[in-house]
């Protein structure tokens, strides 16, 4: 053999190994997953929603979140999006988190979580110039018909009240569980 088919040869070679050490690591990685979903199985919690606004939101004042872009389609068993309200249509526990990325120039942040037009949550950046992100953080009860909404509002110049739903801006509903 030549010298360039010996190299060939063993870099074939360690790749195979290389290849066999990740097909292990993701055969472990599968398993593992495997048992998180039985234990969230277990506890009767399900993802039932997720994704975030469909463009910027720009502008002064405060205003609702369009959450009508969705990486996790709607389980309208348990909810129905629309717009910017989220409905409920099963009762019990639930949780929505994620994360709001927004933009001024030495302004203010906010992000409101209401619930039936009642705010839930509040969350306030202060003065960092340029991208900060909020992240809302909610575990209820919810009956039957309550509307979840999300509502921002930055100061100062420059402003996005939200970044684009994509990997700055995400939204997740977790049904947590029966109440009864």
């Amino acid at each position: 053999m030549t010298v360039a088919e010996d190299t060939i040869s063993a870099l074939q070679e360690a790749a195979a190994a290389y290849h066999g050490k990740i097909d292990d690591i993701n055969d472990q990685l599968d398993a593992k997953k495997q048992e998180m979903d039985a234990a969230i199985s277990a506890l009767g919690a399900r993802l039932v929603w997720a994704g975030g606004p469909a463009a910027h939101s720009l502008g002064e004042g405060r205003a609702d979140l369009d959450m009508s872009s969705a990486h996790l389609e709607a389980d309208t068993d348990y909810v129905e999006v629309s717009g910017a309200e989220m409905t409920i249509n099963k009762a019990g526990l639930y949780m929505l988190h994620g994360f709001i990325m927004q933009h001024t120039n030495s302004g203010q942040r906010y992000l409101f979580v209401l619930i039936n037009g009642d705010i839930y949550q509040n969350s306030q950046v202060g003065s960092i110039t340029g991208w900060s992100t909020v992240y809302p953080s909610v575990i209820c009860r919810l009956s039957e018909g309550d509307v979840i909404k999300l509502q921002a509002q930055v100061t100062g110049s420059n402003l996005y009240r939200a970044h684009s739903h994509s990997y700055h801006t995400k939204v997740h509903l977790l049904y947590l569980g029966d109440l009864t």
